[in-house]
């Protein structure tokens, strides 16, 4: 045989071999609410542990208007020690229940998302058309962007110019049994649970957009959470093997044990 000591030859051989225990290869409507069944709680687990749930408490912490909509910046308390921050946008003249779209950020960060910060990040913001939740609320969906844990106010260390911290938030999940993906998810639901409580929203119509990091969240979001009916994940939808497994990506996007289980 070829004698191989690169490790990343070594990892590709590895990959072609590992088989996912619990691949999708149904043929009726019962076989695939089976296999959906087992997916799903082998999912859960594989996202690590959930924090312990809490009563639904919010801080309405600011507001501002514009001719389109009017935006609350708040914070849902997701856990016992941490509340998500999150931007919601209510768009004037609703005529009744309106749907609503929880919106993930990727690496960049929230302001480029909601078109604001510098002028590097509002040019970030035109040039990719990363404001999604803003277009939205103009075009006459409720919006909730929210801010994901690792980022802006959320970050490690704000004494340090990186805009995110995945990195340690990764570590240190990994190691009480949790992942960045799981809490990020959880915090999504929760903002689910907040729109279920507002009379301007439809809550049989509530869908989730993601861009990159977001588009990571939003996959295994609406995955979990049966209350979203629509998702658009963009920037990250492909195989395990062809993107977080072979291209350098954040360390934040590994669920562990994935691939070994489902592709």
């Amino acid at each position: 045989m070829t004698r191989n000591s690169k490790v990343f030859d070594y990892f590709q051989a590895a990959a072609d071999e590992t088989v996912p225990k619990l691949a999708w290869n149904a043929s009726t409507e019962e076989e695939h609410a089976a296999w959906r069944k087992r997916m799903d709680a082998k999912l859960r687990e594989l996202l690590g542990r959930t924090p312990d749930p809490v009563p639904l408490e919010v801080d309405w912490a600011e507001k501002m208007e514009t001719d389109a909509f009017v935006r609350h910046k708040i914070y849902v308390r997701s856990e016992r020690n941490y509340w998500v921050p999150a931007y919601y946008f209510v768009p004037k003249g609703l005529k009744g229940e309106t749907p609503a779209i929880v919106c993930l950020h990727g690496h960049s960060g929230i302001m480029p998302y909601i078109g604001e910060g510098t002028e590097a990040e509002r040019e970030k913001s035109r040039a990719h058309a990363l404001d999604y939740a803003v277009y939205l609320a103009e075009h006459g969906y409720i919006t909730l962007a929210a801010v994901q844990r690792g980022w802006n106010e959320t970050r490690h260390d704000s004494r340090h110019d990186t805009p995110h911290s995945c990195h340690r938030v990764t570590m240190d999940a990994f190691l009480i049994g949790m992942t960045p993906v799981g809490l990020r998810t959880w915090d999504a639901m929760r903002l689910v649970d907040f729109l279920e409580t507002q009379a301007e929203v439809d809550s049989s119509r509530i869908g989730a957009a993601g861009l990159s990091g977001g588009g990571t969240t939003t996959l295994f979001f609406a995955a979990q959470d049966q209350r979203i009916k629509a998702a658009l994940v963009a920037g990250y939808f492909c195989t395990f093997r062809d993107s977080i497994y072979t291209i350098h990506h954040c360390i934040c996007n590994c669920v562990p044990h994935i691939m070994e289980w489902a592709e």
